[in-house]
């Protein structure tokens, strides 16, 4: 307890005072400095445990990048160093969730090139390409192409190795394949177009069949009342009933054989007179209706397989007129009219070097009264009771009108 100092206090008692206080002001002074050591203590190991990390950091090394998925299905980028430590960098940022790599698998088509598709079903997104670039290259390019975006920060080249690094291997090995649509006409109980073709074709997606075919699937149903008045510009109610069967027969020909009800006849519509052929094309063509897709028959044997094995369930229409043409064309017409007969007709397998059946209804304009297997129908100036007037409702396209009702009808009862 410190001593209470009075001006009567004696000499002795004054100085241990003072002394008390030098004392206090020495403990003060100590304590001070053992405080600053210590913080300076704190200081020089936080810096030097700082300068320990800068100098790990420049000496560590990325090992390895991965791809992951998060539960939250962002796809983001690992990156892992020798030291240990682990980087999460978002990856690709316009796409969530696991996607899948499958094999294109062509049944009804000559296609010599393997193809992949990489989907993201989550996203609605897919990536299809070439197994022969399947490389960082290649990758990328097709990544870019299909809308994928990646992360700003991340470098080309690192992006093209992370890609490589984590697709190549699953496109490699996969195993799972995938059927796409080949033809167009009946897939699945569903009647399929160029319109309705389930992916967006690029630039290295193969020139499949069905995406030659068009077809608008809105085509107005309003105008089916002027179809019937069209049927009735026709003279002979036989011939009217023929018309209107025949692109039935075409459209539904692939049902029919699943049915053992194959179409094994044709129709030979024979021209006495020089006749406007586009008008009975029109009549009956499914596809691609604003242009005649009418078949020459002295085409080489070539061009005319490559147009029989695009056809499925549709009119194939084969002008086999001869009447201005030299010996030789006339032959090869009738070689050629002969060959299609049997392909489409008779079911034979390897015949024009087309392997599969071809299901379609074949009409042939010809001059030839007599055609084996075929319903043969004359064609003179009488054939139309009213052919301005048909012209006329044609405009309004009321076949399409027609095939349109027939689709959707076929489209909810084949179920």
């Amino acid at each position: 307890m410190q001593p209470f100092i009075t001006q009567y206090s004696n000499a002795e008692s004054k100085a241990d005072w003072r002394n008390q206080q030098v004392m206090q002001g020495i403990e003060s002074v100590n304590w001070s400095i053992q405080q600053g050591n210590e913080l300076m203590e704190q200081y020089v190991q936080s810096t030097e445990k700082r300068l320990q990390a800068v100098e790990r950091k420049k000496r560590r090394k990325r090992v390895q990048d991965s791809i992951c998925v998060t539960q939250d299905g962002k796809i983001i980028i690992v990156e892992m160093y020798d030291t240990g430590e682990q980087i999460v960098e978002p990856f690709i940022i316009n796409i969530t969730g696991r996607w899948d790599v499958y094999r294109i698998k062509f049944v009804k088509t000559k296609i010599r090139e393997q193809y992949f598709i990489i989907s993201f079903p989550l996203s609605d997104m897919y990536i299809i390409g070439k197994n022969s670039q399947n490389s960082e290259k290649g990758l990328y390019d097709y990544f870019v192409k299909g809308g994928i975006k990646f992360n700003s920060r991340l470098s080309k080249s690192r992006i093209m190795t992370v890609l490589f690094q984590s697709f190549g291997p699953e496109i490699e090995n996969c195993t799972k394949t995938l059927c796409l649509p080949e033809l167009a006409g009946w897939t699945n109980r569903r009647f399929m177009t160029s319109e309705k073709f389930p992916l967006c074709t690029r630039q290295d997606f193969p020139n499949l069949p069905i995406l030659e075919k068009h077809f608008n699937p809105f085509a107005s149903m309003e105008n089916i009342e002027e179809y019937l008045r069209m049927i009735f510009t026709i003279s002979r109610w036989e011939n009217r009933i023929l018309m209107m069967e025949i692109p039935v027969w075409g459209m539904m020909a692939s049902i029919f054989a699943e049915e053992k009800l194959k179409i094994n006849f044709c129709v030979n519509m024979i021209f006495l007179q020089m006749q406007n052929k586009w008008d009975f094309s029109q009549f009956v063509q499914i596809f691609n209706r604003d242009v005649s897709e009418i078949i020459e028959a002295d085409m080489n044997e070539k061009k005319l397989a490559e147009k029989l094995s695009a056809c499925n369930d549709e009119v194939i229409i084969l002008d086999a007129c001869t009447l201005l043409e030299n010996s030789y064309k006339r032959r090869k017409i009738r070689e050629n009219t002969e060959k299609v007969k049997q392909k489409v007709c008779g079911g034979e397998n390897s015949l024009l070097g087309i392997e599969r059946e071809i299901y379609c209804s074949l009409l042939i304009f010809s001059e030839q009264i007599q055609l084996n297997n075929a319903i043969n129908v004359f064609v003179d100036e009488d054939f139309w009771k009213k052919p301005n007037e048909f012209q006329e409702i044609l405009r309004e396209k009321p076949i399409e009108s027609f095939i349109a009702c027939f689709i959707q009808f076929a489209d909810n009862n084949l179920h």
